[in-house]
């Protein structure tokens, strides 16, 4: 009463899938939301960490890295780095690298400050850059240093009160040919 060929089963039509265990679903729910949820809280404070370390002022603040030297040669770099502080918060960052040659010909400095006191300004930096760099030598004294310190600060001070007038560091060129304008013959 066998017969010799086996036949196949035939599911039911339509096929609906395997049926949902019960209670497991919403606990699997809850714990995948709790999670990206604190995945989500947790990536948003690094991102506030990271943005508040970026916003605050590092060692280039105005704040000395050492004690203010008292000596003349001290007190002419301690100006130097007001001008140059000065500059990198009016201008950018970019200006940190910037030496006393390429300060002379920048057009965006000439045209905030004008012709006259940038050249008063490269002169100051000139002479600081000398007594940075140049050996001192044992004839140097103290009180031609003076005499030209007292001679400086007043200047410098106009300078910095000139660099630091406008308030967003952007000055808009009015002139292109201001900007390729070399010297005159």
């Amino acid at each position: 009463m066998n017969d010799a060929v086996p036949r196949a089963l035939v599911p039911p039509r339509p096929n609906l899938g395997p049926e949902p265990r019960l209670g497991d679903q919403p606990v699997v729910e809850a714990l995948l939301a709790a999670g990206a949820l604190a995945s989500l809280v947790l990536g948003w404070f690094c991102w506030r960490l990271v943005r508040r370390r970026r916003a605050r002022p590092g060692p280039s603040s105005l704040a000395p890295r050492k004690p203010p030297d008292a000596t003349p040669r001290g007190q002419f770099v301690a100006l130097s780095d007001s001008i140059r502080e000065a500059l990198i918060r009016q201008f950018g960052t970019a200006w940190r690298a910037k030496t006393t040659e390429e300060l002379s010909a920048d057009a965006q400095l000439a045209h905030a400050l004008g012709r006259e006191p940038l050249q008063e300004l490269i002169r100051f930096l000139d002479q600081v850059d000398h007594l940075k760099f140049a050996p001192e030598r044992s004839n140097h004294h103290d009180e031609s240093l003076q005499q030209a310190l007292a001679t400086w600060t007043p200047q410098v001070a106009d300078l910095l009160k000139k660099i630091q007038a406008k308030r967003d560091g952007r000055f808009k060129m009015k002139n292109a040919s201001f900007r390729t304008a070399g010297p005159k013959n």
